[in-house]
């Protein structure tokens, strides 16, 4: 795939994540907040099962030799997806997609700079800290 195609893709992933967070929300408050992120989950997770085994090529069962700190994905992804559908009602979904994406960013900062997890490394600059001042910015005039 082009970069270009790439990108669209990217964006396309962004913007199911805003939606992923007020249909969260909305279904918590039929079940509940933590049965909320589990269904989603639960859901998310047969899709998956179900596309891995059809068109995967790699394979599950190869899990095991992968080191136990790399399993911490689906924590950090329950963490997100909970704490999504719980501020979504408070704040509304532009502060909280917003502040997400400032959170995103300064952990890929940080990844970038330290070159975490074998990315390669790129230094944290004043462009790059600006651009992080400005998305914060960006949520206060979000929020007023």
């Amino acid at each position: 795939m082009e970069k270009l195609g790439l990108i669209f893709l990217a964006i396309f992933a962004g913007m199911s994540n805003g939606f992923q967070a007020p249909v969260n929300a909305a279904l918590g408050k039929f079940t509940g907040v933590f049965e909320s992120s589990c269904i989603s989950f639960t859901v998310g997770a047969l899709s998956l099962l179900v596309i891995s085994l059809v068109v995967g090529q790699g394979s599950i069962l190869r899990i095991g030799e992968a080191p136990p700190n790399l399993w911490i994905g689906g924590l950090l992804g329950g963490f997100f997806v909970t704490t999504a559908l719980f501020v979504v009602p408070k704040i509304g979904a532009a502060v909280m997609i917003a502040s997400v994406i400032t959170g995103q960013m300064t952990a890929a900062l940080i990844i970038d700079h330290v070159g975490l997890l074998g990315i390669p490394k790129n230094p944290v600059d004043l462009y790059r800290i600006g651009g992080l001042v400005c998305l914060g910015v960006g949520i206060k005039l979000l929020a007023k």
